[in-house]
């Protein structure tokens, strides 16, 4: 098994390596940090488009120009998805928003699977991955700090004033904020096991304490349970199916159920947990009656929360719940937004396949710190989405590194670090082949 590389190398960042750079700094920190949620004004801002697709088409570029590891037949899957993205946006009522929202979720898995094989060596790829990282946990200090009112939850806040001062740092909501340092500590303890232990401290004690101001309950619970549950998953083979595959039905069942069965509520609630999850019962409740309405197609993609019909057509007079961004349980988003066929795509691709790739990619012989990494990211999204929207997040950076996760549990499990030809401008590199 080869030593894990360095964060501290001394070989410079490649072409491929900046631009996975520029791809995380936008995930990371966006085109619009500090968004002002006091005002009414809409933050849709068209310059993000059009970054993303420059990003695509360079990273497409650089990734041709290198030997990379990709077999594009192990990605049939992912075009099914996509094609059934399109399918259902053409079902749906606002045809045009869906197939936007469709081909902008397209370049983002894009994005995903180069980020994996654009940084040509291991210590590259920690570098630039903690580079970006650890900018994005200043930037949300600096908000803190310079620029509270962007930065704190605001009792003038139009959606949530009862947030008031939860940090959100640069993000647009303390959950997205929370869940991002949960996915910093990780990294901190990746660049601990690849010799930067001064930075993973800075970084774990940083997002720790952002952690905690955000009031990210489930985030903050689910840190500790990740890092054993990660650890069971690497250690026991045979648990993996009924831990993870049974837990997830597990818990989507307890806490959906708990709106539709009062048994299933009062026992929630006679173990001291509140039985509404934080008020989020009756969104699922809306959210489960939009599914069973258009339970093949959907109602296409980010169509239906936030849209004018729900806002203002006089849904909120009967229940607050209709003007919630998502139906806070990803899972249940999915089958809402693109039906029953889009959810067992996503079940499939998501969660069992990546089960598959576990085992592989610990006995590869490849970066074991690598595949701790990225098995802690797709646990956490994958629990967290039991309680958050997380699957298809327009901004998250949380779904994009999940999916970069999916595909990297890949490439560990089915590539090989070789030395790369002398005659190539980095002699120190590494090419990775299937």
């Amino acid at each position: 098994m080869p030593k894990a590389a360095s964060v501290r190398g001394k070989s410079p960042i490649t072409f491929g390596g900046f631009i996975a750079l520029m791809i995380l700094a936008f995930f990371w920190i966006g085109t619009q940090p500090f968004v002002d949620l006091t005002s009414t004004e809409s933050s849709y801002n068209p310059i993000s488009q059009v970054i993303i697709l420059v990003l695509t088409i360079l990273a497409i570029g650089q990734g041709l120009r290198i030997k990379s590891p990709i077999n594009w037949s192990h990605y049939t899957p992912v075009g099914m998805l996509f094609v059934w993205l399109l399918f259902s946006a053409l079902a749906a009522d606002d045809t045009a928003l869906a197939l936007r929202n469709s081909i902008i979720q397209a370049l983002f898995m894009i994005n995903a699977l180069l980020l994996t094989i654009l940084p040509r060596t291991q210590s590259e790829f920690a570098r630039v991955t903690c580079i970006a990282v650890l900018l994005a946990l200043v930037l949300s200090y600096f908000g803190v700090v310079f620029l509270p009112g962007l930065s704190i939850h605001q009792t003038g806040d139009i959606f949530e004033p009862m947030l008031a001062g939860l940090w959100r740092g640069h993000y647009m909501h303390k959950n997205a904020a929370s869940a991002a340092m949960v996915i910093t500590i990780f990294f901190a303890i990746y660049c601990y096991s690849n010799g930067s232990r001064v930075l993973a401290l800075l970084l774990a004690i940083g997002a720790g304490f952002f952690l905690i101001h955000t009031g990210g309950k489930t985030s903050l619970a689910t840190l500790p349970a990740i890092l054993v549950l990660a650890w069971m998953v690497e250690k026991f083979a045979w648990i993996r199916i009924p831990l993870i595959v049974g837990g997830l039905l597990v818990f989507n069942f307890i806490t959906i159920g708990s709106a539709f069965s009062p048994g299933i509520y009062d026992f929630i609630a006679s173990l001291g947990i509140d039985p509404t999850f934080t008020n989020r019962i009756d969104i699922w409740r809306i959210a489960m009656r939009v599914a069973s309405e258009s339970p093949i197609t959907g109602v296409g993609l980010h169509t239906f929360w936030g849209s004018y019909p729900v806002l203002y057509g006089g849904g909120h007079i009967e229940t607050w719940a209709y003007s919630a961004g998502s139906a806070h349980n990803g899972y249940l988003d999915v089958a809402m937004n693109i039906g029953i066929p889009g959810l067992l795509l996503v079940v499939y691709i998501f969660i069992l396949r990546p089960i598959r790739h576990i085992q592989p990619a610990l006995d590869s012989g490849n970066d074991t710190a690598l595949t701790r990494l990225f098995l802690r990211i797709w646990l956490f999204v994958l629990v967290g989405s039991c309680l958050e929207s997380q699957f298809f997040a327009r901004g998250g950076v949380h779904w994009f590194l999940f999916m970069a996760a999916v595909f990297g549990l890949q490439f560990q499990a089915k590539a090989r670090l070789v030395p790369a030809p002398s005659k190539q401008i980095n002699p120190g590199a590494m090419s990775v082949h299937a």
